[in-house]
Parts: structure tokens; C-alpha cells; sequence
């Protein structure tokens, strides 16, 4: 027997419209339910663990790694990687967005603005961040120099609960976010700080004070290099 399939009424053509509708909704990427106003800090900072990776601790040949990362809240950020060999050499290389456009935290903002590519995950946002790495030549004697004084500060666990100390009357000029991984094949130590304050106050974290030098070391390293090349090409 030869059954005809009913036609639908138009309440009941509506009513399977609707659930398709409602189960199309379910299987959306996961971009369409992005909220581009809502963005965590753990996605960004899981971009630049991506972007701005740190050597692994157990690297052979390597007796110990110190990496620095500089947030600052406009700048591009950077961050900086000096490995000691067991043979008592340094390797020194510095990660930096590439070309003059905006710093990471922005591109990342940037790229989520648009419904199509609105997304939460880190390893998305990461593809559309480039990054150039520079090895930095530096005197053996500058490098150990800065160790000795990275050995001899004095830490204490305990950090400051406000970034007006004591609440006195202080402004804070520096909203640069400070990281520093200390890590050999047996023991790690991390340390994140934010903020440096002006007037009559406290100076800046110990710790702060040595990574802004060494900061400033990297960068008079690399403007020599270039200013070498420069005058090679001459």
C-alpha cells in the first residue's frame, strides 16, 4: 500500500522552523557565542605564554634560565630570555611584536571586533600576532654582572598590599606589569609585580629596579648592533 505524506498546516510548519532553528543554534561555532565586550586575562596572558614562549627546564647543557616579560599598558610588550650553559656561556634573545603597530593586547582586541573571528581562545588569537626574536650579544662580564646583583637581592615573600604604600599621597606613573621565571631542572621561583610610584615614597620593588636594568642593557646592546650593521652597509 502506497502511504501519501501529509502536508503540513502552518502552525505546524512554524513550529518545526522554530526547532530548527533552536538546534542550528546549538552546534554555532564557537565564535558566534563570543562576547566581544567580555575578555579575561587569563585568555590574554594564555596568547603570550603562546607567542612569547619560555624554554623548557629540562633543556639539556642548560644550568639555569631566567626569563623577564615587560606588560606595559600601551607599549608593546617584550620579553627577555637569558639561559646559562652548564659550560658557563649565556645565551641572550629578546621577543618583541613585530613592526611599529599595536602591542599585543591591542591586536588581540582589534581581531575581536569582528562577529566572524570573535573568540576566546588563546591559541586563535595567537595566530594573529607576529613576532620577531632577536639574539642580543652581550659582554659576558655585563651578564655576570647582573647576575651577581640578581643573586644578592633580598626578596621578601611578603609584597605590598596597595600600590600607594602606607596610603600616602603617591601616583603611580608606571603601569608596566613585571614578570620574572627563575627555573633550573630542579626548582622554580615566579614573580609577578606591577606598578613604580614617584614622590617621597619607597622605591620600586627590588626585583623591579634589576629587570628595568637589565631592560636597559638589552636595549643599548641591540641599538650598538644596528648602529654596527649600519655602518657596515656604508
Amino acid at each position: 500500500m502506497r502511504v501519501t505524506p501529509k502536508r503540513l498546516t502552518g502552525a505546524k510548519r512554524l513550529v518545526l522552523v522554530g526547532l530548527l532553528l533552536v538546534a542550528s543554534a546549538s552546534f554555532r561555532p564557537a565564535h558566534a557565542q563570543c562576547d566581544r565586550d567580555v575578555f579575561s586575562s587569563d585568555t590574554y596572558y594564555g596568547v603570550l605564554d603562546i607567542v612569547f614562549p619560555r624554554p623548557s627546564r629540562h633543556e639539556r647543557n642548560i644550568a639555569y634560565t631566567i626569563v623577564l616579560r615587560y606588560l606595559p599598558s600601551f607599549t608593546a610588550e617584550s620579553q627577555i630570555v637569558i639561559n646559562a650553559t652548564q659550560e658557563g656561556r649565556f645565551q641572550v634573545a629578546r621577543h618583541t611584536p613585530q613592526g611599529d603597530g599595536p602591542n599585543i593586547n591591542n591586536q588581540i582586541h582589534e581581531f575581536r571586533e569582528k562577529p566572524e573571528t570573535c573568540t576566546n581562545n588563546p591559541a586563535e588569537l595567537a595566530k594573529v600576532v607576529q613576532v620577531q626574536v632577536q639574539e642580543v650579544q652581550v659582554a659576558p662580564a655585563v651578564i655576570q654582572d647582573l647576575l651577581k646583583r640578581f643573586s644578592r637581592l633580598e626578596l621578601s615573600p611578603f609584597l605590598a598590599t596597595s600600590i600607594v604604600p602606607h596610603g600616602a599621597d603617591a601616583v603611580c606613573v608606571d603601569g608596566t606589569r613585571y614578570e620574572l621565571w627563575f627555573y633550573t631542572n630542579y626548582n622554580e621561583a615566579h614573580y609577578e609585580l606591577s606598578c613604580s610610584t614617584v614622590e617621597d615614597e619607597p622605591p620600586d620593588h627590588p626585583l623591579v629596579r634589576w629587570m628595568q636594568e637589565v631592560n636597559r642593557v638589552v636595549e643599548s646592546a641591540l641599538k650598538q648592533s644596528r648602529q654596527g650593521t649600519t655602518e657596515k652597509h656604508r
